[in-house]
């Protein structure tokens, strides 16, 4: 439910959690439940937005690259992670009205293909997070929602499947990012503070800093060094956040820069003394909102903010004098992406289909291509909404 109902819009209740939903990282919710697996998966006609490709991909510039849609319902992706250009994966939801279920498509090198997901009793789940340890190693982490209850949805691929995990404990809230040190550390993080952790074998409840936080991003450095961002209630307005795992526990750190209404949602690291995080400030006309941390502090970070509302939802580090962020523009709905080159942020051109379009996620492959991935509708309606993938090859 972002504002002035422009589309794609998503026929479920978004989270009314710290901030505005529209200010939100994808399809986040809170009331979500996780039932038995049933032994059927996702199995439905894919319909193909080839429409949107051009001739051809050129390096130097973002290009649409033609990706997979179930049947005719509401399509979206939130997030996406690459091993390399060969090997990305991309998740999100297909939706159904009030309800719903998860959606996972890979990249081979040659064309995106959605592949099957667990099939839940639940009637809506929704996966928000991904992050490739290895070919043979990916974890999704979402949310399952029945009723007025919200649990935890964590799903890993092994090379042949998509195979549903769970915690070592019965525990609520919504997953919101995932991000790995390597396939023996592995963090997710979510609403009410919520932090899971894998050491190689199972997924226990770690204590964050804050209860009351919705940690929306994280970023994996080291076994010492994982930091989580989002927001939190002071005084019934929201405040932006930060929280760093130092080893042995997670520690508020302060950030500044926000404003009543807007806070960071997005981080992604090049090393423990340059970490960005992005996302927008302001309740009623949101703007672009970039952090960085040097080592010693956050700080702010001017951004462009083309249009009346700009948001960053989504954020990717090649190198120190290479950052990439993504997100959307209203006035119509446009992609968004800005570009750090060691100096300024600057606006970079990238292909609003319909004129009716946003990015969520970014993620860069080992050779320092980039992929984001995102929705598009058509107007005026704004439906159905259908699966973006753009993809920036360095020159």
């Amino acid at each position: 439910m972002r504002c002035h109902n422009h589309a794609p819009t998503e026929w479920v209740n978004r989270t009314e959690g710290p901030v505005s939903s529209r200010l939100l990282r994808g399809d986040t919710m809170r009331r979500t439940l996780l039932v038995a697996v049933v032994a059927s998966c996702i199995s439905a006609t894919v319909v193909t937005s080839s429409s949107l490709a051009g001739p051809g991909t050129s390096c130097g510039s973002w290009s649409v690259v033609p990706s997979p849609n179930v049947g005719s319902r509401p399509n979206f992706l939130y997030a996406v992670s690459a091993l390399s250009d060969t090997d990305v994966w991309a998740v999100g939801r297909v939706s159904d009205s009030f309800t719903g279920r998860t959606l996972a498509e890979h990249w081979d090198g040659t064309s995106w293909k959605v592949v099957p997901t667990p099939r839940l009793r639940a009637p809506s789940t929704t996966l928000q997070g991904v992050a490739a340890i290895a070919a043979n190693d990916v974890w999704a982490v979402g949310n399952a929602i029945s009723g007025s209850a919200t649990r935890p949805l964590i799903e890993r691929w092994d090379g042949t499947a998509w195979k549903l995990a769970r915690p070592s404990e019965p525990v609520e809230g919504a997953l919101q990012a995932v991000a790995a040190v390597n396939a023996h550390d592995v963090w997710a993080t979510g609403s009410d503070g919520l932090a899971l952790h894998w050491d190689g074998s199972s997924w226990t409840v770690v204590p964050t800093a804050d209860s009351s936080a919705t940690l929306q991003g994280v970023a994996a450095i080291a076994a010492n060094d994982v930091w989580a961002v989002g927001a939190k209630y002071v005084n019934f307005q929201a405040k932006p956040t930060t929280e760093h795992w130092d080893g042995a526990s997670w520690k508020e750190v302060p950030i500044g820069g926000g404003s009543f209404g807007g806070y960071p949602v997005a981080v992604a690291t090049a090393g423990s003394n340059d970490t960005w995080a992005v996302g927008a400030w302001g309740q009623f006309s949101p703007h672009t909102l970039v952090q960085h941390w040097d080592g010693g502090a956050w700080h702010h970070v001017g951004s462009p903010s083309p249009h009346p509302e700009d948001s960053l939802t989504g954020v990717a580090v090649v190198g120190a004098n290479d950052v990439w962020a993504v997100g959307w523009s209203y006035g119509p709905l446009l992609t968004l992406v800005e570009h750090w080159d060691g100096r300024t942020w600057a606006v970079i051109p990238s292909p609003s289909p319909n004129s009716n379009a946003e990015l969520v996620g970014v993620a860069a492959s080992l050779d320092g291509n980039l992929w984001a991935v995102g929705s598009f509708g058509t107007p005026p309606t704004g439906d159905p909404a259908r699966t973006l993938v753009e993809r920036y090859c360095q020159a």
